[in-house]
């Protein structure tokens, strides 16, 4: 009898502090590949194929809340398996333990697997026990451990035991079949090496009798190639840093001479593809620069069809790559080319000690959007040390280390060190560059997002129409850079409770983005949060409604700020429109991902208790429903000055819950 096919192999469970390790293991189990002999068979995920079905890894550990969603219970009956990060962050984690309980309660119990990661098994010692509650209450029989403790199995044969157990195959007959195969993979490339040390050696003679020569065209090569990049280093500076209106003329457009020099690549220099490669390269710097990102990231990978053998080129290109794909939202692509320029460049003799330098920034900028603070900050101190040993403190890449830093310090709530940081960058960037470059725009923007999160939205507003101004003349104001300048003025202004001045301003935004190509992107979502708010302001219930569902269509991610943010207000919307359980449902789906993803800013799960209060007042609730309102005015007032926006709605909930 055939068995029935589930939609996942595994659903992995794992503390937030352990995502290194499950996105480690989820790589791992959905790379694998299933060996010729045992495809077809009929296992517990159904028919193997040559690769296992998909694995379903939640981004973060979702904080504690009376109920598992419903996208989660439904991915757990979907999988065919439990996978437990065993540390002694998952053991004392009530969403792990919450997860192992529903798994169990569908009759699964026997196909829950442990990978332990840290800690110990059984441990009397609460600080080192690794196995959650819930596996010793539910699992009769020791559950299959894989240990990649150094200790133990190690990652290699622990992560094959756990495939062995997805398949329910024997472990030494999967073992025996993977080394096989490593064996004859081996094979191969010994006998190609032995073919290729033959006829290296054949060669050597020949390569010793023209040596004199190579170096000397070695010599002529790199000067073309310096003279190449500072060419080229000249064209992509007007386009960064020059008024865009002096390169608009009536005949031509700066978007039109690049796409000229594209195709001039494309078909000329046939006999140079290094140069080919470094000037694709730059030039797909050029369009990022002028806002095409998926333009950038095309000519980017295009550039790695040109086989040629020059590493420092192809470190310019990766970083490239990784910048293109930083760009378009690719991050962990951006990590894996940006790692890349960075092993280069460290074993590099001949490359400008500020490729390192560069590759490390672009390292702690994928970093840390990915939500990775401690690797990313690791990346922009390293950085930040190069540049001042090479350089002195006063020089522009340390000022993008000094900017890094201090977003991080920005998302860890270390407003005052924060400052410090950006402030310092901003010194260098005036100094450097003057007062119109992009990154001094950058800086102040920076500085705008602490006075926001200080309440302080007036400070906000004048900076960010500073920063606007300054994109503006730099990069044109159908810049996507321009319109994300707007959404977060119009915020500043929506907090001001300015709204249909912050509208005007969110239309315009929206509409830069739509002719970008960019209506699906995540700014999109922002945008339309935004829009949300102020047609809540102005009591247009129907309209806000409309954008907080948009932003959650375009967001499509419960791991995703812009999710939470769009959840509570549609709650608040459907529960002052005579709608309060459906708002309690769309509060029970927002509270473990607010928890979760804004741990640095209590004032957002005050917010969703007091408009849970509000809607539980409105469903017939009043006791609990006041007490939640009043329980969190004090963190709402704390964090909102007298009348912005969120303090004036937290008084207008408390005002209603006290009314006789």
């Amino acid at each position: 009898m055939k068995t029935r096919e589930l939609r996942y192999s595994a659903f992995i469970s794992y503390n937030h502090a352990d995502r290194p390790w499950a996105k480690w293991l989820h790589r791992r189990l959905e790379a694998f590949a299933v060996p010729l002999a045992l495809r077809g068979r009929e296992t517990a995920v159904g028919t193997i194929g040559a690769k296992l079905p998909r694995v379903f890894r939640d981004r973060d550990e979702l904080a504690a809340s009376r109920d598992l969603s419903a996208s989660v219970l439904e991915a757990l009956a979907a999988s065919a398996a439990l996978i437990v990060i065993c540390s002694p962050n998952g053991a004392q984690s009530r969403w792990v333990n919450e997860e192992i309980r529903a798994f169990a309660g569908l009759g699964r119990a026997h196909r829950i697997f442990c990978v332990i990661v840290e800690g110990e098994p059984n441990s009397s010692d609460p600080a080192k026990q690794c196995l959650p509650a819930a596996i010793l209450e539910l699992v009769s029989a020791d559950p299959l451990a894989a240990d990649v403790r150094a200790t133990g199995d190690g990652k290699s044969a622990a992560s094959l035991k756990l495939i062995a157990a997805i398949l329910d195959l024997p472990y030494d007959d999967l073992y025996r079949r993977e080394a096989r195969r490593r064996q004859k993979r081996l094979g191969i490339i010994a006998s190609v090496l032995g073919a290729g040390l033959l006829l290296t050696t054949s060669l050597a003679v020949i390569a010793y009798v023209a040596r004199n020569e190579a170096v000397k065209q070695r010599d002529i090569a790199r000067e073309r190639t310096r003279t190449a990049e500072r060419t080229v280093s000249f064209v992509k500076s007007l386009f960064e840093n020059s008024d865009p209106s002096n390169a608009r003329g009536s005949d031509i457009t700066a978007r039109e001479v690049v796409d000229s020099g594209a195709r001039k690549i494309r078909n000329e220099l046939q006999d140079q593809p290094a140069v080919r490669a470094d000037l694709a390269a730059t030039l797909a710097q050029v369009y990022g620069s002028l806002g095409y990102f998926k333009e950038s990231e095309q000519l980017a990978g295009w550039s790695f069809s040109l086989r040629h053998g020059d590493a420092d080129v192809r470190a310019r290109q990766l970083l490239s790559l990784a910048d293109a794909r930083m760009k378009l939202g690719n991050l962990d692509g951006a990590k894996d080319a940006a790692a890349q320029a960075a092993a280069i460049a460290r074993t590099s003799s001949t490359l400008p000690p500020e490729i390192l330098s560069r590759a490390l920034l672009s390292l702690g900028e994928a970093n840390a959007n990915i939500g990775d603070a401690a690797a990313a900050r690791k990346f922009f101190e390293e950085a930040y040390r190069r540049d001042v040993s090479l350089i002195g403190p006063d020089n522009t890449d340390a000022a993008i280390a000094l900017e890094g830093l201090g977003a991080i310090a920005i998302d860890e709530g270390d407003l005052n060190a924060a400052s410090k940081y950006i402030e310092n960058a901003l010194a260098i960037r005036r100094k450097y560059e003057g007062e119109m470059s992009p990154s001094v725009s950058d800086d102040i923007a920076g500085l705008a997002r602490i006075a926001t999160k200080r309440g302080d939205s007036a400070v906000a507003e004048t900076l960010y129409k500073s920063r606007l101004a300054i994109t503006a003349k730099v990069l044109g104001t159908q810049h996507p850079d321009y319109a994300k300048t707007l959404n977060d003025l119009a915020r500043a202004i929506v907090e001001q409770r300015r709204f249909g001045e912050a509208i005007e301003m969110l239309g315009k935004a929206s509409a830069i983005l739509a002719a970008k190509g960019l209506s699906q992107d995540h700014l999109a979502g922002v945008i339309e949060t935004n829009r949300g708010l102020a047609y809540a302001g102005l009591e247009d219930k129907g309209r806000a409604a409309a954008s907080f569902q948009r932003a959650l269509d375009l967001t499509g991610d419960d791991q995703d700020p812009v999710t939470a943010v769009a959840l509570v207000q549609l709650a608040d919307v459907k529960c002052q429109s005579g709608a309060p359980k459906e708002a309690l449902r769309l509060l029970d789906r927002a509270r473990p991902i607010t928890m979760a993803l804004f741990e640095a800013e209590p004032w957002r799960m005050a917010w969703l208790d007091t408009v849970r209060g509000s809607c539980l007042w409105a469903a017939g609730d009043r006791k609990n429903g006041q007490k939640l309102v009043r329980d969190n005015a004090a963190a709402m007032f704390n964090r909102w000055r007298t009348g912005s926006l969120f303090a004036v709605e937290a008084q207008r909930k408390l005002a209603a819950v006290n009314a006789p």
